[in-house]
């Protein structure tokens, strides 16, 4: 029964150690750069009528510019999404925010809602600070952070010019390839930084019956910076798109 025990206890310790040295990632640590991710306004809302979230806004208000889905605390490990910065610092401060009013007003065109399961906009960068934010404050406060991505949304906004100095327009009848888009970013901001392109795959066929017809939407954009959000990293992470050829710009 003793040795039983006293092999309990050296289980016991042995989880808590590999909790502490590999668990720290339920905490938002470590935390070693940004990864910044715009996305096409049009590619989120195009939405078939069995999706679950609607765009909050009429088709023909939806932005034709590349916008924030957010600045997301990531290490070099653990490749996707970010980590999660649930618990991992102080949450979102509403009251902070609604005092900055010139900050509200640029994030609105830089980081506006697009999807009804955040109905409205402070609710939209309530979530993703809480996920992907709190976690930087060792280095940025609310406001920082905020501020910073939304200088970061304004110089990245030449990807959109990028994509049509290589004559890459959006338009339904047009596609185009993965390399084709990397190149063009790649000739705007320099190919030695490797940014991620995500594609958005949607089903067209109806109730999924039928032979699976697969529309290839340019979806997102991932630019990755320094844990300051001031200097240009080469991202890790995979895309989705599969080094596709048919990857349609939707407009």
């Amino acid at each position: 029964m003793s040795v039983f025990k006293g092999n309990s206890v050296l289980l016991l310790l042995v989880l808590v150690l590999f909790s502490l040295q590999h668990g720290t990632d339920s905490l938002g640590k470590p935390f070693e750069y940004y990864q910044l991710v715009m996305r096409w306004p049009k590619a989120v809302c195009y939405h078939k009528p069995d999706e679950p979230y609607r765009c909050v806004m009429e088709a023909d208000r939806v932005p034709l510019r590349f916008t924030l889905h957010g600045m997301w605390a990531s290490n070099w490990i653990n490749v996707g999404d970010g980590i999660d910065c649930d618990e991992a610092g102080t949450p979102f401060q509403i009251d902070e925010m609604i005092k900055q009013k010139t900050l509200q007003e640029q994030l609105k065109q830089s980081w506006p809602t697009l999807l009804d399961n955040y109905p409205t906009d402070m609710k939209f960068w309530q979530h993703e600070y809480d996920k992907h934010g709190q976690c930087s404050q060792d280095t940025t406060t609310q406001t920082e952070y905020f501020s910073r991505a939304h200088k970061l949304w304004q110089e990245l906004q030449a990807v959109y010019q990028a994509f049509a100095d290589e004559k890459i327009v959006p338009a339904a009848d047009k596609t185009y390839t993965y390399t084709q888009l990397e190149q063009a970013i790649g000739k705007r901001f320099g190919s030695n930084w490797k940014v991620v392109i995500l594609c958005r795959k949607v089903n067209l066929s109806p109730g999924g019956r039928g032979p699976k017809q697969i529309l290839l939407l340019l979806h997102e954009i991932v630019f990755c910076f320094d844990n300051k959000a001031t200097e240009k990293k080469s991202c890790n992470r995979k895309t989705n798109c599969e080094n596709a050829k048919t990857i349609t710009f939707i407009n």
